[in-house]
């Protein structure tokens, strides 16, 4: 719906990185995919519409646009599925202008996300008799550093960190994960989300691929800055609300805002760093 529209508010609204930061997370929260923003990102610092400065400003603020997602999930939404459905087929069928329609795409989307985490969350109760699938996630549990491979690995795969953590929500709501496991998991797949821009990186020129390599340099030293203080982390975490399925998009969400506080002063640094690793030819 809104797609030309945040492409023109991306080339004009990113003159520095902070006002970039703002920006990459209304875009992101509107598209509700860091992915799809990024990939837009790369694309305009390829055309020079952006420089790789002010995209790396964007980059961050995507990377909390993007935990929108997960406090939606993290929500009892289950009464409105229908109702929202409903509505997003009459006006899919029924609507006569291009907006409307759109719309309708949005509501059924929406509708189906969420029916479809219900119904999943439902039916994973059965693996807790599953020993096989129990021992796996209990390796994972004492090994944060596979989880957090497994999560990326896994997120590289479906090219979508919000989807991820629907499933990471849906185990949890399952009584199959505890706290600890899941944090791990949301970091793994804070990092297997950068694949798609490398993906749009490869056909790019130079300075669009160092605006893909950003985003993966980004999510990595997060992580790695974040390691030795994880377990603090999760009880940080555990303090901020009663319920798991909160706790899990509230951990995505402050892991966001922590990693740009932390790399916003130093935007110079991450750009002379892809810049080193990418030098041009």
């Amino acid at each position: 719906m809104a797609g030309k529209r945040l492409r023109r508010l991306l080339e004009r609204l990113t003159c520095s990185p902070a006002r970039g930061v703002l920006v990459g997370l209304a875009v992101t929260a509107v598209l509700q995919s860091s992915s799809a923003t990024t990939v837009m990102v790369v694309g305009l610092v390829d055309a020079g519409l952006l420089r790789l400065r002010e995209a790396i400003g964007v980059i961050l603020g995507a990377n909390i646009g993007t935990t929108v997602t997960a406090q939606l999930v993290a929500l009892d939404l289950d009464y409105v599925v229908i109702p929202a459905g409903a509505v997003g087929l009459v006006l899919l069928e029924a609507g006569r202008q291009e907006g409307a329609r759109n719309l309708g795409r949005l509501l059924v989307g929406l509708g189906l996300i969420f029916g479809g985490l219900g119904i999943m969350s439902r039916n994973l109760v059965g693996l807790s008799q599953n020993a096989f699938f129990l021992s796996l996630l209990t390796n994972l549990g004492r090994r944060p550093p596979a989880a957090i491979a497994a999560a990326a690995l896994v997120t590289g795969v479906m090219q979508s960190s919000s989807a991820v953590t629907g499933m990471i929500i849906a185990l949890a709501d399952a009584g199959l994960l505890q706290l600890p496991e899941a944090v791990a998991l949301v970091l793994g797949s804070n990092i297997g989300t950068t694949a798609t821009a490398l993906l749009a990186g490869l056909a790019a020129g130079v300075n669009g691929r160092r605006a893909a390599l950003v985003h993966l340099l980004f999510n990595v030293l997060g992580v790695t800055v974040l390691m030795p203080f994880l377990p603090q982390f999760v009880r940080l975490v555990a303090f901020t609300s009663p319920d798991l399925a909160r706790q899990i998009a509230n951990a995505h969400t402050l892991f966001n805002l922590m990693s740009v506080a932390l790399f916003l002063p130093w935007v110079g640094v991450l750009e002379h760093l892809a810049i080193a690793l990418l030098p041009g030819f």
